[in-house]
């Protein structure tokens, strides 16, 4: 049948390979769209007409809104809420005796007896966006860029919002059942998640990068630093680990790319990735109901994992991890004056003017 002039022509050109990501070995053709008719290459049979979608925008015409960032906003947001958190404390931070973080005292935060106690399930939800001090905040900030905004330019950004999410949830409930008596902020069990799929991508795309065994190296090296600080005292390491554990499931089962041009052209999934995926998805819902039981459950974790706690802290002779274990109480006088009674049983005058927190209790008892 004869072509209109209204139709079009297609030819092939090679894209250029991305780092860290190649193309070398499976380059794909990138479809260019001319005036003409549509035509195939010759001996190529594998190849199918692709009719660009009209609901594009049209090129070179100036978008009036920037494109929404899930990444951008979550740093906005986080420090806006810091923000305000510094106001609400009569614009002032505690004493870096009691908050070396250089920061405000806790409300809102993640406390496991109101959670279960009073129902205030909302603050496993609030708690991802307090931070301690200025310096949780720019630590915090700088690995979400870093992870998230190279997540974000790659996959669909509900992907990312989705991990980041289900990451911190997943990450605050198993660090409020194995330490409850842990006051808990910040965002490092959703920033953990991201780079447990960051993780999880490199292995699922594996063919698509250059330099393979650097690339993989940096990420192992990464990821036993940052886990190995979690072992120190006054650092939640279980949130660190269970958001990372969740983050590397998740990652399997939402961030394959396919691999060859047949894929792309399709948007289907090779076998392995297909595995890999429901894999991971299945670990994690396992994983996340587990501690969701365990977390409503009267189970005490000291009791049911004796050993877990080194997961947390490793005692060495720098350090105690016995003042970051157990309860911490306070007494307030009429006069003003606030003891605290430490976990090891040690009473101890707080500073005047302090307000009894998890952060007065680590810095009277350390």
């Amino acid at each position: 049948m004869a072509s209109s002039p209204a139709q079009h022509k297609m030819r092939m050109s090679h894209s250029p390979a991305r780092s860290p990501r190649n193309d070398a070995d499976e380059r794909e053709e990138r479809i260019v769209v001319d005036d003409g008719v549509y035509s195939v290459p010759p001996g190529d049979t594998a190849a199918r007409i692709i009719v660009p979608n009209p609901s594009s925008a049209p090129a070179g015409k100036p978008k009036l809104v920037p494109q929404f960032k899930f990444i951008l906003t979550m740093i906005a947001l986080n420090t806006i809420i810091f923000v305000i958190e510094i106001g609400k404390n009569g614009w002032t931070v505690e004493s870096l005796k009691v908050n070396p973080l250089i920061g405000p005292s806790s409300g809102g935060a993640q406390r496991t007896d109101l959670i279960k106690d009073d129902g205030e399930w909302w603050r496993l939800l609030t708690a991802m966006f307090l931070h301690a001090g200025v310096v949780h905040l720019l630590f915090n900030m700088a690995a979400l860029y870093q992870l998230g905004m190279e997540l974000e330019s790659t996959f669909d950004r509900r992907r990312i919002a989705f991990i980041y999410f289900a990451t911190g949830l997943i990450g605050a409930i198993v660090s409020g059942f194995f330490v409850p008596d842990v006051v808990g902020v910040g965002a490092s069990g959703a920033i953990f998640g991201l780079f447990g799929a960051t993780f999880a991508e490199f292995m699922l795309n594996w063919k698509l990068y250059t330099n393979r065994v650097c690339h993989m190296t940096n990420l192992i090296v990464v990821a036993v630093i940052n886990l190995g600080i979690g072992l120190l005292p006054f650092v939640n390491n279980f949130a660190h680990l269970s958001g990372f554990i969740s983050g590397l499931g998740l990652g399997f089962a939402l961030l394959s790319l396919p691999l060859s041009r047949q894929d792309r052209i399709m948007g289907t999934r090779t076998r392995k990735q297909r595995l890999l995926g429901w894999s991971g998805a299945a670990f994690t819902i396992v994983f996340a109901v587990l501690f969701i039981a365990l977390f409503a459950s009267e189970t005490d974790a000291k009791t049911a994992c004796p050993w877990c706690k080194y997961l947390d802290c490793v005692p060495a002779p720098w350090w105690s991890c016995d003042a970051t274990s157990g309860e911490c109480y306070g007494e307030q006088f009429k006069n003003g004056t606030l003891v605290v009674t430490c976990p090891s049983g040690k009473n101890l005058t707080a500073p005047p003017n302090s307000a009894f927190t998890a952060a007065l209790c680590t810095s009277l008892c350390t």
